[in-house]
């Protein structure tokens, strides 16, 4: 449209053009179309879902497991059996370490020139009061002496006695 001339073409392209109340009155009817549509989509949806929670249901009864209590106790017997000889293995295998490391954690440790030391030291003293008393027996005949033996005994017997507990408790 130039200069306000109307030409056939401008009319041709104005036919093609739909006046306000025309485009509202199609524009309304696609509105009702669409609503139409979208309502019998909520129907079939509706349709649908109901169908799905039948089928829901159904899915969880096939999907449930059903255990006889018979079975229950065989499993838990099987795994309590199970258990019981893994940690018998288990203590078989670690104890002989554990109590290596209680020997080494609670024994008393020495130089072996000490322990040989105390070894030459206590058959001398064993030797020296077997000599006393083969001597007292033979020779003097001392009552004080006979006393200071038997003294002597008891305290190497209770001195025997505690260093065997101690061993037996792996203290040495």
């Amino acid at each position: 449209m130039d200069n306000d001339k109307i030409t056939t073409d401008d009319l041709r392209g104005m036919l093609d053009d739909y006046s306000p109340e025309q485009q509202m009155e199609i524009d309304a009817q696609a509105i009702r179309e669409g609503a139409k549509t979208i309502s019998d989509a909520a129907v079939l949806l509706k349709g649908c879902i109901a169908d799905l929670s039948i089928l829901v249901r159904q899915m969880q009864e096939a999907t449930t497991l059903h255990i006889s209590d018979e079975s229950i106790m065989a499993i838990m017997k099987s795994g309590e059996e199970t258990g019981n000889t893994v940690a018998r293995e288990f203590k078989k295998n670690i104890e002989p370490i554990i109590m290596d490391a209680r020997r080494r954690v609670n024994g008393i440790s020495c130089p072996a020139i000490i322990g040989l030391f105390f070894c030459f030291l206590f058959l001398s003293v064993i030797l020296f009061v077997g000599i006393i008393i083969y001597l007292n027996c033979i020779l003097w005949n001392n009552s004080l002496i006979w006393k200071a033996v038997w003294f002597s005994g008891g305290i190497f017997v209770i001195l025997v006695v505690l260093i065997i507990y101690m061993r037996h408790m792996e203290w040495v």
